[in-house]
């Protein structure tokens, strides 16, 4: 990807983002308070790619929440990738969500990790909120822009 097409990705990540995370707000699912520091940053080494998924997130070292994105995602697919991960940073901030490696913590209690190709992988209780909130997210992020469409319907790169 040439400079000026990763630096249009960049502005349209962190645009979505930004709207997504203000939608969480707008429904109370997270405070103003609780949002604090996070970042998304692309994933110029193809790590997500090499797994098969659009965007990831976690905590790095400072604890501070990030979205790892590819930087090849398909344009139809920004808004429904950011909208769940963007699920996910909110959990995180409000400390409801701690990714770790082997396991999670899920609302105080440890929860073992699925592989993200698990059948059941969707079934965890971070992920089942993320994607019952990632569509609150798409249908309003739909209802205030007409360009925006919702043809992708999962974070996992089908083709790969």
């Amino acid at each position: 990807m040439d400079h000026d097409n990763l630096q249009e990705m960049i502005r349209l990540v962190d645009t979505t983002t930004k709207n997504c995370i203000d939608i969480l707000r707008e429904k109370n699912f997270v405070s103003s308070k609780e949002i604090m520091t996070y970042k998304t940053m692309p994933d110029t080494n193809e790590i997500l790619k090499s797994i098969g998924l659009y965007a990831a997130s976690s905590l790095d070292k400072y604890k501070i929440p990030f979205i790892l994105y590819r930087v090849d995602i398909p344009k139809e697919a920004i808004h429904h990738t950011m909208a769940h991960e963007c699920v996910h940073i909110a959990q995180m901030l409000k400390g409801d969500y701690v990714p770790l490696d082997e396991t999670s913590v899920w609302k105080g209690m440890e929860v073992d990790n699925l592989p993200d190709h698990h059948p059941d992988y969707l079934e965890q209780p971070w992920e089942a909120e993320a994607l019952m909130w990632g569509e609150i997210v798409m249908e309003e992020m739909i209802k205030r822009d007409s360009s925006v469409t919702k043809h992708v319907e999962s974070n996992f790169d089908h083709d790969n």
